[in-house]
Parts: structure tokens; sequence; C-alpha cells
């Protein structure tokens, strides 16, 4: 009986060295496919960004990732020589590349760095989307501006037999304008915001530049939004009218 029991016993102990064997080979792979998939995917970035923008100074570089007809499918930041790949897009015309700003926007006392993208553009239209960065690649969410727009813009259309008088005001500052209806092949039903929108850093403050269109190519001036930190957030607090562009 004892002898059966030492056989047993060494069966035992031959199976657990197996098992543990195996677990460390298995681990060995895991850690192998890790690493392979790892170097793949830089390899792969590599292979497929483009040189967009940069800011020699600052150490920083905008990189296009998977080009796929006239899009940016992904877009690769570097920083200091760090960096990191993000779901975002920008057109691949080279008049609407990023843009890069550098500036503190919140409270401590480390400068972000704010990426301009523009994802579409065409006859009155630029579609444009901005991201705030912290050295990390941790971002600072930034509000739509459009969406208190309509409360603050105050605008009236009178038509004549053959005339069009707008009149628009932010806050009270505004101005009234004449055209005739022979001006343009077709008009818009009323005064349109958010087809265009320019993002900038001006006096350290982030600013968008909205057109306010009467027609594709027609422009009733401008609405300027200015953002400050909220609650976490950078979101509009500011508004002006300008009758020419400032960005």
């Amino acid at each position: 009986m004892k002898k059966i029991f030492l056989v047993f016993t060494l069966g035992a102990v031959l199976l657990s060295g197996c098992a543990k064997e195996a677990e460390e080979s298995n681990s060995q792979v895991s850690t192998s496919e890790i690493e392979q998939t790892e170097t793949a995917t830089e390899k792969e970035i590599t292979e497929n960004k483009e040189l967009l923008s940069q800011d020699e100074t600052e150490g920083i570089v905008v990189n296009g990732i998977n080009k796929e007809g006239d899009i940016f499918s992904s877009i690769n930041v570097e920083i200091n020589g760090r960096n990191k790949t993000f779901n975002w897009t920008n057109i691949t015309n080279p008049s609407f590349y990023p843009q890069i700003f550098v500036g503190n926007v919140d409270v401590d006392k480390e400068d972000e760095v704010i990426i301009v993208l523009t994802t579409g553009e065409g006859i009155g239209i630029r579609e444009s989307n901005i991201h705030v960065l912290k050295r990390d690649f941790s971002e600072i969410e930034v509000t739509d501006p459009l969406d208190k727009l309509k409360d603050v813009v105050k605008w009236n259309l009178k038509k004549g037999d053959s005339t069009r008088d707008y009149s628009i005001s932010i806050l009270g500052k505004g101005k009234a304008f004449i055209f005739n209806e022979s001006d343009v092949v077709s008009w818009f039903d009323e005064p349109v915001m958010g087809n265009i929108i320019r993002y900038g850093f001006l006096d350290n403050r982030i600013v968008a530049e909205i057109p306010i269109q009467v027609s594709p190519g027609t422009f009733i001036g401008y609405v300027i939004v200015k953002f400050s930190l909220d609650e976490g957030k950078l979101s509009p607090t500011d508004y002006q009218y300008q009758e020419q562009r400032i960005l």
C-alpha cells in the first residue's frame, strides 16, 4: 500500500510540474503575442502617418493616419517625444491642415496644446473641431458654441418688392443691411449660423468665429464666441458681433 501511495504521489508531482511548465509557456506566448501586436501597431502607424502640422519650438507634431480618399481617419499627436493616436479626422486638403496653438486655458500653470481640425469644407461650408490636450494627453472638453446661439442672436427680415432688409443684433449691438433680390440667385429663408465655424486662440482665450449667412456666399457679420473654464469644461461665456472677420 505504501508503494502504491508513493507512485501516486510521484505521479501527482510530475503532473503538477508539467502543468506549471505549460502555464509558464502559455504566459510567455501571450506576452510575446502582446509585444508583437504592439510592435505591429506602432509599425502600422509609422508606415501610414503623414506630417500635417508641427510647432518645433514646443515639440508638437500632428500626423494624419490612414488616408482614406479625402480624409485622414485618425490623428496622431506627438508632444515632446511621446505620442498618442486619437479617433479624430481631418480632410486631406493641405489648405485645411490642423492648426496648433499653445496657451494656458485652465487654472494650472502649465500650457495646454490646442489643435483645430477641419473635417469638411465646400462652398459656404467649413466644419471644424477643436481639441484641448494637457501634456499627459488628457483632454479638456470644449462645449459646442452653437448651443445657445439662437438665444443670443436676434434678427429680422423685411421683404420688399425687389429688396431684402436684414437687421441683426447680438446683445444690443448689430447692424442693418439692404440687398436687392437680384444680388443673389438663391437666398436662405432666414439667416444661417453654423455652416462655417473657425476656431482660434486670441489674448489667451479660445475663440470661435461663426459667420451669419443669408446665402452660401453672402454674410451680414460674424458672431465671436469666447470660451472660459466652467466646471472643468471650456464653455462659451462672451458673445460679440463683428462686421468683419477676425480669424
